[in-house]
């Protein structure tokens, strides 16, 4: 199993997501993490598993919520770079992630 790490912005931005959807209705920020704990269970065990968004950064979306992951594979371990509202602007989310 491949460890899976957040940098502290993809993190900043989940607990962000999660605050909301628990300001909505209580538990639902607990739905949402658990779909998020989905992703990251395949992202340790087939770390390929989703395709490549650009360059060697892969992405996967987070299943009954609108939101996308963006990681990398290397150097024995899975990095979370970003987790953003899938219909964010196209030259946001390119900013964002490749800097």
């Amino acid at each position: 199993m491949t460890p899976v790490r957040f940098e502290p912005e993809a993190l900043d931005e989940l607990d962000a997501i999660y605050c909301y959807y628990e300001s909505l209705s209580q538990g639902l920020g607990d739905r949402l993490r658990q779909q998020v704990r989905d992703k990251l269970s395949v992202m340790a065990e087939h770390p390929e598993a989703y395709p490549i968004w650009e360059g060697q950064v892969r992405r996967t979306t987070v299943r009954a919520f609108p939101y996308s992951i963006y990681y990398r594979c290397g150097a024995g371990e899975v990095r979370v770079i970003a987790v953003l509202y899938a219909g964010a602007d196209p030259e946001f989310v390119s900013r964002r992630i490749i800097g």
